[in-house]
């Protein structure tokens, strides 16, 4: 529902604060670039989300074995 305090990704549970945690928290590209090599979940414009990293201005698979073809749409810290 719109305007409601529920979290997302802690198994459904309430914040109790106003303030969202950094790790809640989703950026547009041109807002923020994520920190290099920091977890990070990435959300395509379809609204599926995947685990990457940031790393020499391009997102990887976590384990750097090889690039991902696309720019999340948005992303969060992990």
């Amino acid at each position: 529902m719109y305007g409601d305090n529920k979290c997302q990704c802690c198994e459904g549970g309430w914040r109790t604060s106003t303030k969202v945690p950094m790790t809640h928290r989703w950026y547009n590209l041109s807002e923020k670039k994520p920190e290099e090599k920091r977890d990070i979940v990435g959300m395509d414009s379809g609204g599926n989300e995947r685990h990457l990293k940031f790393y020499k201005n391009m997102f990887w698979l976590p384990d750097l074995s090889m690039y991902v073809y696309y720019t999340p749409s948005k992303w969060r810290y992990a």
